[in-house]
């Protein structure tokens, strides 16, 4: 359920109009009502002065780990695996990965989106032609048998590129989740899926999240990994480059990720209207769930968030991850966003894809005074994006 930042195609590098949301390609105008709201944003990391300089040192001198040109050995079979909605955006980031992998001696690359995607030339022998096909890694105590992308599975090595970003069961995105739910089947997602039935597991927090600790225990029956952890400016300039070991890349670049985006509010909000960040963002729901869960970690129990998202891509992971989402919420098994009770949840989309309006809780409105008409006035907010975690520092009155 991975994010990074890019620029939007009507804006201005990492800004949005006072008036206007990021939907899509386009934008979503805000009501009068909601001039006064707060808005909810954190502070944005510096850009790194030399990109390539950056990236050449992270490569070479990776934490944990040995260079990824003594990582890669000569006839590996390597498989470089992209996170969703990146591909773009560290383009010059790939290249200058698979120029190394190749100069140490790979036999054959394969390069894979986290959703199984093939964009390079696929191993000898290739995907089948209806689609993604998946091979078992193993058993796995409590996710039975996990099966990933055959190009995956059959790899040497894995060099795994991702962007950090909050996510609503697993803590943070990238990291371990690039292979674990990013190139597994369905059964795989849905029994890591399972695990977050608990207060632990929500954004930001990995310490005891029994998603985060699911997706490692997947991803330890993978080939062995290099990870290349991404931050960036909402602009799309790189400002982060974390890369070696996967648990130490990994922790790394979360810990700077928080410094940046967590904010504090006194006290919950009624209302919080949020934004997934506009293309790419918002193509699919899992795309879009960190802003989601971000804005009802700033919202009292019985308020209500308005989620902005055009997800015109079918996704069923993301549709699980959203019901598993909301029902928790609803429940109170889902608290340590400080929801003790339900919140209502509105989900903008034109697409409309029926699977999405099939998940009890959810109800969809055609714009955002529509919504604002099935809710009371209260103290409101605006969320640019799920970059930004809301922390409420005294507890929800139950």
């Amino acid at each position: 359920m991975p994010n990074a930042s890019c620029a939007h195609p009507h804006l201005a590098a990492g800004q949005a109009r006072a008036s206007e949301l990021r939907y899509g390609r386009g934008s979503l105008a805000l009501p009068d009502r909601l001039r006064d709201a707060i808005r909810l944003r954190g502070s944005e990391p510096p850009p790194v002065p030399d990109p390539r300089a950056t990236l050449e040192g992270a490569l070479a001198r990776p934490l944990g780990a040995p260079s990824l040109a003594v990582f890669v050995e000569p006839g590996d079979r390597v498989a470089i695996v992209v996170q969703h909605g990146l591909e773009a955006l560290a383009g010059a980031v790939l290249d200058r990965i698979r120029e190394v992998v190749l100069g140490s001696g790979a036999s054959a690359i394969s390069i894979r989106t986290a959703r199984g995607t093939t964009l390079g030339d696929p191993f000898p022998g290739g995907t089948d032609a209806q689609g993604v096909l998946f091979e078992p890694l193993g058993r796995a105590r409590g996710l039975g048998v996990v099966r990933v992308d055959r190009e995956v599975a059959r790899a040497d090595k894995l060099v795994l590129v991702g962007g950090t970003s909050f996510d609503p069961l697993a803590g943070f995105g990238g990291g371990a989740a690039l292979v674990a739910t990013g190139c597994a089947d369905e059964a795989t997602i849905s029994a890591i899926l399972r695990a977050g039935d608990t207060q632990s597991a929500a954004p930001g927090i990995l310490e005891s999240n029994p998603v985060h600790e699911a997706i490692r225990t997947a991803a330890a029956l993978a080939p062995p990994a290099f990870l290349v952890q991404l931050d960036f400016q909402r602009g799309g300039r790189l400002a982060g480059v974390f890369a070696g070991d996967p648990d130490l890349a990994f922790a790394a670049a979360v810990a700077f990720h928080s410094k940046w985006h967590r904010i504090t509010l006194e006290k919950p909000l009624d209302l919080v209207v949020a934004s997934a960040g506009g293309d790419p963002f918002d193509r699919r729901l899992s795309d879009a769930l960190p802003a989601l869960a971000a804005a009802c970690n700033a919202v009292r129990p019985g308020g209500a968030v308005i989620l902005c998202a055009e997800c015109p891509e079918e996704d069923a992971p993301g549709v699980a991850a959203l019901s598993w989402l909301v029902t928790g919420i609803a429940s109170g098994r889902i608290t340590s966003a400080r929801i003790a009770s339900r919140v209502e949840c509105a989900i903008i989309s034109r697409a409309h894809p029926a699977s999405i309006l099939g998940v009890r809780g959810i109800r969809a409105v055609s714009d955002i005074a529509e919504a604002l008409e099935l809710i009371p006035a209260g103290r409101a907010g605006i969320l640019e994006d799920g970059r930004t975690l809301p922390l409420v520092t005294a507890p929800a009155p139950r």
